[in-house]
């Protein structure tokens, strides 16, 4: 895993681990529910895209999930929304504005 930690000028400074090295990834995988606002925003994980620039969501109960681009926001439903936040090595980080 690579990662940019800093940008200056004209100078990048990366770093980079490995094996056993690796943070934990973050997020929920494929098949687990994420609770938000006190449990009134749920967000279950259908998948995330082969590339990991989208994941699938289906929020609050929702039949068929939704394909949501990294960055992107969903209507949650009462006035809020559900950005994903987040997909690092299959897991999904999303918040809500509830």
């Amino acid at each position: 895993m690579v990662a940019l930690d800093s940008v200056s000028s004209r100078r990048a400074v990366v770093s980079a681990a490995c094996g056993d090295a690796l943070p934990a990834p973050e997020g929920a995988r494929a098949g687990n529910t994420i609770r938000l606002a006190d449990g009134d925003v749920r967000v279950f994980v259908s998948g995330v895209s082969a590339d990991s620039t989208s994941a699938r969501i289906a929020v609050n109960g929702g039949v068929v999930p939704q394909t949501v681009a990294l960055g992107d926001s969903v209507d949650a439903g009462d006035g809020c929304s559900v950005t994903v936040d987040g997909i690092d090595r299959g897991h999904v980080s999303v918040s809500s504005d509830c």
